[in-house]
């Protein structure tokens, strides 16, 4: 078990070595005084044993065995531990470990933590789960596999989407108000060959990761499975409506790759272009 890290201005710090080369940092601290800290990144704070006050935005809070705090880069608060002192099991990690993989492979390891309660008391049920992840997630930081950085960022979600990530009514109605924006923005631009979900996260000012999710979540379908809904749409009124070669329609609605497009007009619809436009001449 360690014992805390301080600054000289006794302020708490993680080990930069580790953090700076994974992303993420397990630590236990054993305080007996007044701690100040400044965090340097996404901390989890899980009290373990003993009782302690946390003065954290103008607020006291009154933490004991199964409080379960969540700070953001920059945050500061002091802890000041009561009577033998208090032990604290950490989770500290940064953007880099959250986001380690291209944009275009994972995309439901996003999550949107600007929305967040900074403190709950678990139940005793709660704090077993909560405490066997993060002796998980300790055996296992120092391992960069993708498996294993897939397993224990997806752990750190559960804890955060379960217990301090807010989704109030005002916020789902913001969310709604996002995917509205979003079918819009497709509408708009769904047949240009350089679409991708990048420019649709500029548009909305998110996430190419969380525009993704939340689209999903409220859609039940991925944003390229909306755009290729669209495209097989608009081509099959084409095919219909002008005299284009199939080859010029499927340019013009956004396919890249012929073959591609005959593959999924055909999975579609059942039939290929020229057999549409043959029955309904």
């Amino acid at each position: 078990m360690n014992d805390c890290i301080l600054n000289n201005d006794g302020h708490l710090k993680p080990d930069y070595d580790i953090l700076n080369e994974l992303g993420l940092e397990c630590m236990e601290w054993n305080l007996t005084s007044l701690t100040k800290n400044s965090a340097y990144s996404f901390e989890i704070l899980l009290v373990s044993s003993g009782e302690c006050t946390v003065d954290f935005n103008f607020e006291t809070l009154e933490c004991t065995h199964g409080s379960l705090l969540f700070f953001h880069c920059g945050d500061m608060y002091d802890i000041a531990p009561k009577g033998d002192g208090v032990h604290i099991r950490v989770i500290t990690f940064t953007d880099f470990f959250m986001y380690p993989f291209e944009s275009n492979t994972i995309t439901f390891l996003s999550v949107n933590y600007s929305n967040r309660k900074y403190f709950t008391q678990l139940s005793e049920k709660e704090f077993e789960i909560v405490s066997d992840i993060w002796f998980k997630i300790e055996q296992r930081q120092k391992d960069l596999s993708a498996f294993n950085r897939i397993y224990m960022i997806s752990a750190i979600n559960w804890i955060l989407f379960d217990n301090m990530v807010i989704e109030a009514g005002d916020l789902r109605e913001d969310n709604k108000r996002i995917v509205e924006k979003i079918i819009s923005y497709v509408h708009d631009s769904f047949f240009r060959s350089d679409f991708s979900v990048k420019s649709v996260a500029d548009h909305v000012c998110l996430t190419p990761n969380y525009t993704s999710v939340l689209f999903k979540k409220k859609m039940g379908m991925s944003i390229q499975q909306f755009v290729l809904k669209r495209r097989l749409e608009l081509a099959y009124d084409m095919l219909l409506r002008t005299k284009g070669t199939v080859s010029d329609i499927s340019e013009k609605c956004g396919f890249n790759s012929f073959s591609y497009f005959m593959r999924a007009f055909k999975k579609k619809y059942g039939h290929t272009p020229n057999s549409v436009r043959k029955k309904q001449s």
